[in-house]
């Protein structure tokens, strides 16, 4: 539609020509040239706000892959569900409108399909019906009308009901991209949570939006989650830009503050961000930490694009900075409760088995035998471990925060659990040392504490953990469900071997190895006889010691692998959780005693030791020992 006064060519003879030139993702330029006999005349016609409008919807997503990269994340099975996104306003979004999604369809079993939109997830603001599904596809939907995006942001989702079906534990929900504030809200129990800060991703649902603004250079920072330095040292941040730019991105300027102190850099994108509305890259950004511990409040913002304005540049980012003494990786402990009656349990054996692999000394694993009292030959008394109140087995606590599954975790693997939990570094140091008592018959546990940020109040709880254990007759033999069904496709590989007709496809598995498992701890009567460290002073070292004794079972005793003891130490905050574990084998020459010991009774007791010479040693040494029983009996033991 042109307007103007055209009244002097109107005698002419005229060709008109039109050349449509597409500048960015927002803006096409048209340029007509009108031929009039020898008199051409050109008009330049600026179609950027056109180009705007609802007929040229531009889409708004968190994640951008494809539908072959949606992660498989597995549903409850039959039930509703609901699942949204939040859309924050301004940001470059500043009079846009909303006008329909994009909804991402993982199975045709999703009936009842509806979309909508709310402003505080109890109420709908909109919602319509969403027909003609089909599965890997997303599923294009308008609303009646155009929806503003209020100053408090708005939620966009979509609900649906899964009809019982022959094949239902294999319906997955739609999940994908990077872990970002707002990308991924589920409601799938009848209550909301908000996953946008767990290690999933977010929900692919792009959002339809017209009326928008756009501009060259808008883009800011996202800092994912509490940042951890040393004093005083030379930090690489990760993290992310996000562009709602009509250009591409190649570089940026970037400013950082903590505290009150200012400190800027360039990064430049090996890969351009392409144009369009919440594009990301991950960063990196260079900083120096503070030259005192505490707890600081950072801001991060881009101040320029490819040395142009940035137009979001006062948009900032704020994390919170934790500054350590030192930067230390925590060990984890792994609390699993099982018992050789539980018929699901080789699946927990399996997953702790996969956590030592992958993670090493930092996985402090401790199988506590409690499923049932009888028949179980690693059984500890429930008086004599720490009281954790499991609710079924297999099951386990990683620094006694949350119980879940050991193999499948919260999200299908223990591991990314796992990483997530070691995402915070040790605000306590933590070191194990172990030696055998001059009795022989209980662990000396030295455990030296140090901590790296304030003055935390700390009980500390002492386990011995023997590996390989393995015993003939009642009370060794592990039940296995697995061994009645058939390992096929659907089947988890890493449990293949439990399976009928694998290496342990039995019923009740014989000559089976046990790892992991606590033979006693702190805890008699149940109560921790472990002296607590108190307060702990930032900076200072404080050391503890506590005697673990030897499993009183005969049958266990025996049992026992010489080369396979560990004693780990657990340093538990005043609200119960572990702040750091740690383990340390003990030494492998003295256990050899073990082989004489079996008799439980109070005259076996050894009650001193001499070498050859015949002097008094307070623990044997290399080379020959003379141990004496309380009942006057000597005998000799040769520890290499």
């Amino acid at each position: 539609c042109f307007s103007g006064t055209w009244s002097s060519y109107k005698n002419l003879c005229c060709g008109i020509k039109v050349l449509f030139e597409v500048i960015n993702a927002y803006e096409i330029r048209a340029s007509i040239r009108i031929e009039c006999d020898s008199n051409p005349i050109s008009l330049i016609l600026n179609t950027e706000k056109a180009f705007s409008q609802s007929e040229n919807l531009v889409e708004w997503a968190y994640c951008y892959d494809s539908f072959a990269s949606i992660k498989k994340f597995k549903g409850k099975g039959v039930g509703n569900y609901q699942l949204c996104i939040y859309i924050p306003s301004g940001k470059g979004l500043e009079g846009a409108k909303i006008e329909g999604l994009k909804i991402p369809i993982t199975t045709a079993k999703m009936k009842n399909v509806k979309a909508w939109l709310s402003k505080d997830l109890d109420t709908k603001l909109a919602e319509i019906d969403v027909t003609n599904i089909s599965s890997s596809t997303f599923k294009e939907v308008r609303f009646e009308k155009k929806y503003d995006i209020p100053n408090e942001g708005i939620y966009a989702g979509f609900s649906f009901e899964i009809i019982g079906s022959s094949d239902e534990e294999n319906f997955c929900l739609p999940i994908a991209g990077i872990p970002e504030p707002g990308g991924l809200y589920m409601n799938i129990d009848k209550s909301w949570k908000n996953y946008s800060i767990s290690e999933l991703g977010v929900l692919p649902l792009k959002v339809l939006l017209s009326n928008i603004t756009p501009h060259k250079t808008a883009a800011y920072l996202y800092i994912p989650g509490k940042q951890y330095t040393a004093i005083d040292s030379d930090n690489t941040l990760k993290g992310y830009i996000i562009s709602n730019s009509t250009e591409p991105i190649n570089s940026f300027s970037y400013n950082v503050r903590i505290g009150d102190v200012d400190q800027r850099g360039i990064f430049d994108l090996r890969t351009p961000i392409p144009a369009g509305l919440h594009r990301k890259a991950e960063v990196t950004l260079q900083i120096k930490s503070p030259k005192q511990t505490g707890e600081f409040q950072a801001q991060f913002n881009v101040l320029e694009i490819d040395k142009m304005v940035n137009y979001l540049s006062s948009e900032k980012s704020t994390e919170k900075f934790i500054n350590l003494l030192k930067l230390e990786e925590q060990g984890v402990a792994v609390e699993e409760f099982t018992g050789t009656a539980c018929p699901n349990c080789p699946r927990g054996h399996v997953g702790m088995e996969m956590m030592r692999e992958y993670f090493g000394d930092k996985f402090v694993g401790i199988a506590i035998h409690q499923y049932n009292s009888q028949g179980d030959a690693m059984y500890i008394n429930t008086s004599n471990y720490a009281p954790l109140k499991f609710v079924g087995a297999p099951m386990c606590m990683l620094n006694r925060k949350v119980q879940m599954d050991p193999r499948y975790g919260s999200n299908g693997d223990i591991r990314e659990d796992f990483l997530y939990e070691q995402k915070t570094p040790a605000l306590v140091g933590l070191n194990v040392t172990a030696q055998w008592n001059e009795k022989l018959d209980g662990i000396i546990v030295t455990s030296i504490a140090r901590s790296y940020l304030g003055n935390p109040t700390l009980s500390v709880e002492y386990v011995l953990i023997g590996d390989s254990l393995t015993g003939k007759g009642a009370g060794w033999g592990q039940k296995n469900t697995y061994a009645t069904q058939t390992y096929d496709a659907n089947s988890d590989p890493m449990l293949k071997d439990y399976y009928k007709g694998g290496k342990y496809g039995q019923s009740v598995i014989n000559d089976y190895y046990f790892n992991d498992v606590a033979l006693s701890s702190s805890y008699s009567g149940g109560i921790n006889k472990a002296q607590p460290f108190g307060t702990l002073h930032e900076g200072e070292e404080m050391n503890n010691t506590f005697t673990l004794p030897l499993p009183k079972s005969i049958n266990l005793k025996k049992a026992l692998n010489k080369e396979q003891l560990y004693a780990a130490v657990l340093l538990v905050d005043r609200d119960g959780t572990i702040l750091n574990a740690a383990k340390c084998k003990i030494p492998a020459s003295t256990p050899n005693v073990i082989e004489n010991i079996e008799r439980n009774d109070s005259e076996s007791t050894i009650s001193e030791v001499f070498n050859l010479s015949g002097q008094r040693i307070n623990t044997p040494q290399k080379g020959v020992n003379i141990l004496r029983r309380k009942d006057g009996r000597t005998f000799k033991v040769i520890i290499r």
